[in-house]
């Protein structure tokens, strides 16, 4: 399943993305972190927690060169709450 246009035309906030989530996949989600636009990175790593898929994967974004994404990333590691709890040793050793 494709992600929704939204994701590639502006920067979304956690409410819009869940709005979407009955379009969102994990696996679109994180092919598309690969993405060189911050904001398809920025909206993915929202999607991830908005489908809650909790995961490696967000918090290897918390320092990203890009302060949106880096932003998103934090965001979703709370949106996600205690199902990020097995990653925290990856959290606390990208934010080292």
């Amino acid at each position: 399943m494709p992600l929704p246009k939204s994701f590639e035309e502006a920067e979304l906030t956690y409410p819009q993305v869940v709005a979407a989530k009955a379009q969102l996949a994990g696996p679109d989600l994180i092919a598309a972190l690969e993405d060189g636009r911050g904001a398809v990175r920025a909206n993915s790593l929202l999607g991830l927690a908005a489908i809650g898929h909790p995961g490696r994967e967000v918090s290897l974004f918390l320092r990203d060169a890009d302060a949106r994404v880096a932003r998103a990333a934090a965001e979703a590691v709370v949106q996600l709450g205690l199902a990020q709890r097995a990653q925290l040793p990856a959290i606390a050793a990208t934010l080292d």
